[in-house]
């Protein structure tokens, strides 16, 4: 539909209606084209998974189904799969028809929760199938907020001036709203990719704190360490961070906390603190 325009479309529209000569070949043609959204649909996975219309949360029964939940989540996270790998991922224990057919109903309710408008008989817009792959197809109408911050991510390692880091930061960490990809866990072939994207927001949650704590707003600098710690609690950066914010504010309470919390976490891995920590300490 992007390549012929909607004006085609329509045309083939009619020229498919009851009746006509040549209903068979339109028809063919149109289910083959698909419509262009007349919304904005937005897909969250940075937290808990949330699919937008035009900024309005879906209620679509579908979304509530995990295979649905997680074959979203899968597209988002690798833009492209083929159809061997998402059901070996999604239906591991089923023989190769049974997983295809399990695939292609998920498939459908997929759609219906990306497209609640989608006319029967044309193809979807947002996901594209072939006879080998899956994919999330990239438009104006389609708003993801991972892909989003892998764009401002790559921006972001073409900065050099502080200030404009702090700021790029500032934006990729507000898309993120908990854990991403949550409904990804248990698959265990995903264990190490998840890993890796989990690990890299902390990593950009830790270096936004150290430039708060340059730019004076410690506060700042010892939300983002305890956000690190609701999910990494032995990540000894985010005790170092939080250490020296409470120093910066001069919060004796808080900083007896942040000693407590850190010796608990070390004594639990059964190490010491890494000298740049018991430097920080010793202040």
């Amino acid at each position: 539909a992007s390549l012929v325009g909607p004006m085609a479309t329509d045309e083939l529209g009619r020229r498919a209606a009851l009746g006509s000569r040549l209903l068979p070949g339109a028809a063919a043609l149109l289910a083959r084209l698909p419509n262009t959204p007349g919304m904005v649909t937005s897909i969250r996975v940075l937290g808990p998974l949330s699919v937008l219309h035009d900024g309005v949360a879906s209620a679509a029964p579908e979304l509530r189904r995990q295979r649905v939940r997680q074959l979203l989540e899968l597209l988002v996270l690798e833009r492209a799969v083929t159809r061997d790998r998402a059901m070996a991922l999604l239906w591991p224990e089923l023989t190769p028809e049974a997983a295809s057919k399990n695939l292609r109903v998920t498939l459908t309710h997929l759609r219906k929760v990306l497209e609640p408008d989608r006319p029967a008989g044309t193809a979807g817009y947002h996901v594209r199938v072939d006879h080998s792959s899956i994919a999330l197809h990239p438009s104006d109408h389609l708003h993801v907020d991972a892909w989003e911050a892998d764009e401002r991510a790559w921006q972001l390692d073409r900065s050099n001036e502080l200030v404009a880091e702090r700021d790029a930061l500032s934006r990729i960490v507000g898309l993120w709203r908990g854990v991403p990809y949550p409904d990804l866990d248990e698959l265990v072939d995903l264990t190490g990719t998840l890993e890796r994207v989990r690990g890299r927001h902390v990593g950009l949650l830790l270096r936004l704190g150290e430039l708060y704590i340059s730019a004076g707003n410690a506060a700042e600098a010892k939300r983002l360490a305890l956000d690190v710690l609701a999910v990494d609690p032995y990540r000894e950066q985010a005790h170092r961070l939080a250490i020296a914010a409470d120093l910066r504010l001069d919060d004796a309470a808080e900083l007896r906390r942040s000693v407590a919390r850190l010796s608990q976490a070390m004594g639990e891995l059964g190490v010491e603190a890494r000298t740049s920590t018991q430097g920080l300490l010793h202040r």
